[in-house]
């Protein structure tokens, strides 16, 4: 688990801003085959998501300034 979670330090990161279950997904992807791809399109999802949000506060910012 220690090695899991220094590989995907990163992404764990980023998207425990927004939610735990990307994370959870991709460390039970890591142990069970099958989820993979439900582990990685869910912390895709999340990822996307928080770029997007990211990106409109910095753009209101601007707008505002």
């Amino acid at each position: 688990m220690v090695d899991l979670v220094g590989r995907y330090h990163d992404l764990f990161r980023l998207t425990a801003e927004y939610s735990l279950l990307p994370a959870h997904l991709l460390a039970v992807a890591h142990w069970h085959g099958l989820a993979t791809c439900v582990g990685c399109l869910a912390l895709a999802a999340h990822v996307i998501a928080a770029i997007g949000h990211n990106k409109g506060k910095r753009h209101q910012g601007a707008v505002e300034a």
